[in-house]
């Protein structure tokens, strides 16, 4: 079979590659790195015990890793145990309606490297302990017609999402899906849609689902 692999990466802060770890050991030295590395960021402001708490977070965010991510970012904005993460993941291709279907606005995007897509955006409110919290919600998706591949930005609160756009565009931006033959993947423009086919993005402007 076939072996497909995703290259992507952003120089903003806070951003993190989640790896595949062989073994428990390996993969708590890489949350223990992650610890470090926003000790370091965040210099005096960084409290130490706030540690546990992050290194635990990471460990946890390295288990979820499942056997159709391609790529997992972690994005950690704050000196808190605060995580999103976004996966670059192979998927069955799904029909505009069927997006639709979950709630999403869509619009026609494109990039450089993945041809044609579409990116689907959607916001939530749930109500907590009397607190009214609004989440957003987006994935970047590019299909040939028999492979499917999205960008999928887990259910964020407001203001860390909006904190992850300038890391989270430049992932996408840079994204490339290479098969082992030396193929490209390159998404097909999507008929269904109307408008301009965006090369750039704001995904903190959103509709409520």
């Amino acid at each position: 079979m076939t072996s497909i692999r995703a290259r992507a990466g952003t120089d903003a802060g806070g951003w993190f590659e989640i790896p595949s770890f062989v073994d428990g050991a390996e993969r708590d030295q890489w949350a223990e790195a992650v610890v470090d590395a926003v000790a370091r960021a965040h210099g005096d402001h960084f409290d130490r015990e706030a540690s546990p708490a992050i290194r635990l977070l990471a460990a946890d965010a390295a288990n979820g890793r499942e056997g159709s991510d391609l790529l997992m970012m972690a994005f950690l904005p704050t000196a808190r145990p605060i995580m999103s993460i976004v996966r670059v993941r192979m998927v069955t291709p799904q029909p505009v309606q069927w997006w639709r279907g979950l709630g999403f606005a869509l619009t026609p995007i494109r990039t450089e490297n993945m041809g044609y897509g579409m990116l689907a955006t959607r916001t939530f409110a749930e109500e907590i302990d009397e607190h009214r919290l609004v989440g957003h919600q987006s994935a970047f998706i590019f299909s040939d017609g028999d492979l499917g591949i999205v960008v999928s930005i887990e259910p964020t609160a407001a203001l860390v999402f909006d904190k992850m756009q300038e890391g989270l565009t430049e992932i996408v931006g840079t994204l490339t899906v290479e098969f082992d033959d030396e193929r490209t993947f390159v998404g097909a423009r999507v008929t269904e849609l109307f408008g301009t086919d965006a090369d750039t993005w704001n995904i903190g402007m959103h509709v409520t689902a």
